[in-house]
């Protein structure tokens, strides 16, 4: 199993000179199987190079692609109208999402019928000539194409699926967009009886409790992985004033890299303000983190246009 970069870049491309190493596109990864086959996580402005170089592939053969969305922000889906398989009526296209556990009538397959509108793009998503399926997905196993894939809702203000694929005895966890799961009535600890009460504190800790449970159930899942391909978007210090947006800081990922004992962690999701030069400055500081905590843990910062081996 091998790891294709074709977009790393959170919230917005980056085009420009001071991101030419790790790259401006923005999220799009290829899992590229033993048997060639590939599965396609996000469908960011990397997937238009990816369609690309599909489409420039001597197999004229119609093509059988899967697609796997974390959610539906524009960085995550902006690319797909330029996805050049797309227009080859002779291809099946099935992509996967989340599905919305607030607001059903908000489902998958409308919201990204939304970008094909006329006043976004030329050509309805119904016009298109290839062959569309859509497949929604909540928590728990499955498998397609004979690959396991399990699916777990993150944390993310908008509904986003962190996907595990297992495929001839090899593992990648892609968390897309998430953070740590966090109290939003903040922490009992250190309270003052005299200034909460005690409907206010039972409510708190009963957040905790599900909190904890949230955050360890995602260790579990991204247990043992041979590569997890983790949001690390924000410094510390970056995290300080981004809580609730949705992004890991990097030593969060690292710590939940360590806490389940993976054995590559890919630090993904590059903040669109970070140049080539402080995200290698980050990286000299993750491998630091790493080795000061003594753990048999191999670190990448994912490089747009890099292949990794599993």
């Amino acid at each position: 199993m091998k790891l294709r970069v074709w977009g790393c870049r959170g919230s917005i491309p980056t085009p420009g000179p001071t991101s030419v190493k790790y790259g401006g596109n923005t999220s799009c990864y290829e899992v590229i199987l033993d048997d060639g086959r590939s599965i396609i996580l996000d469908g960011g402005t990397g997937i238009r190079v990816l369609g690309e170089h599909l489409v420039s592939e001597a197999d004229e053969h119609p093509k059988d692609i899967l697609i796997l969305f974390n959610h539906t922000h524009w960085d995550h889906i902006a690319g797909f109208p330029f996805f050049a398989p797309l227009y080859n009526p002779q291809n099946r296209i099935r992509i996967y999402g989340p599905f919305n556990l607030v607001n059903s009538e908000a489902s998958f397959e409308k919201t990204m019928h939304v970008q094909f509108h006329e006043q976004f793009f030329p050509q309805k998503l119904t016009h298109i000539p290839t062959n569309i399926e859509y497949y929604e997905m909540k928590e728990g196993h499955t498998e397609i194409d004979g690959v396991k894939i399990t699916s777990w809702f993150m944390n993310h203000p908008v509904q986003a699926l962190g996907y595990k694929l297992e495929h001839g005895g090899k593992s990648i966890f892609y968390t897309g967009d998430t953070e740590p799961y966090q109290n939003p009535w903040g922490s009992t600890q250190g309270a003052d009886e005299e200034d909460v009460d005690e409907d206010e504190l039972e409510m708190r800790l009963n957040a905790e409790l599900i909190i904890k449970e949230r955050n360890n159930q995602v260790v579990e899942t991204v247990r043992g992985v041979d590569f997890l391909l983790c949001d690390a978007q924000y410094t510390e210090e970056e995290y300080k004033t981004k809580i609730g947006w949705g992004h890991t800081s990097v030593p969060d990922a690292l710590e939940l890299g360590i806490k389940a004992g993976v054995k590559t962690i890919g630090l993904t999701h590059h903040e669109p303000l970070n140049s080539d030069d402080k995200l290698d400055g980050i990286y000299k500081w993750a491998l630091d983190y790493v080795k000061e905590k003594g753990v048999d843990m191999h670190v990448e910062m994912v490089r747009e246009g890099m292949t990794y081996e599993l």
